[in-house]
């Protein structure tokens, strides 16, 4: 939390502004007090996006509306825009609202996949918000072997995140399992539970 503040002292003593917690919304990013949505619904869930100023900014909102135009989608207040010199922090919300409110309609006919897929191929900043069933069913991590079975479970599980000399270790237990009773994939004893301190909570 003291990192993601860091910049509220200055909005306190430049602006007069005390940025909050908004939810779906964020804060702080207009001299004018207007907040940008970030988390958006659409057809199976939520993405998250927010409308972003300069070079990466610029690319990424060039690319929503040339696609939103190929789709048929009614444009609104972003036909007009000039994404060369457009400034989110100097809109207001009036100007915010106008040019989310045909973005809202939009995402809401898209799945998370598609968006996921398009916006990859036309390199737009953006993401869908994942479900454990998206997790599991993740079509990357399947590929990279990220999820592995463990002797005697029925369930999968999340593997190492590190993939030492191309191979990624296996599990030496279900996870949870104590450590004194669990025995390692490889038919050897696991780690010992180290002892614990007197005193210490459980």
């Amino acid at each position: 939390m003291v990192t993601a503040l860091s910049h509220a002292p200055a909005f306190v003593d430049l602006l007069g502004l005390e940025p909050t917690r908004a939810g779906a919304f964020m804060t702080g990013r207009s001299i004018k007090g207007a907040r940008y949505r970030v988390f958006w619904p659409c057809r199976d869930g939520y993405i998250n996006f927010i409308f972003y100023g300069g070079v990466a900014g610029r690319r990424t909102n060039e690319q929503l509306v040339a696609w939103m135009r190929e789709c048929g989608a009614e444009l609104g207040a972003l036909a007009a825009i000039d994404w060369k010199v457009w400034d989110p922090t100097k809109a207001d919300q009036s100007e915010v609202d106008a040019i989310e409110a045909p973005v809202g309609k939009f995402f809401a006919r898209l799945s998370k996949r598609e968006f996921l897929t398009e916006g990859h191929r036309r390199e737009m900043l953006g993401y869908p918000v994942s479900t454990v069933v998206d997790i599991a069913s993740d079509p990357q991590l399947e590929a990279r072997g990220f999820f592995q079975a463990v002797a005697d479970a029925a369930e999968r599980f999340c593997g190492s995140f590190a993939v030492i000399d191309g191979a990624r270790p296996p599990l030496r237990h279900v996870p949870g399992a104590p450590l004194a009773a669990a025995r390692s994939t490889q038919g050897e004893p696991a780690m010992a539970e180290p002892p614990r301190r007197t005193g210490s909570r459980p």
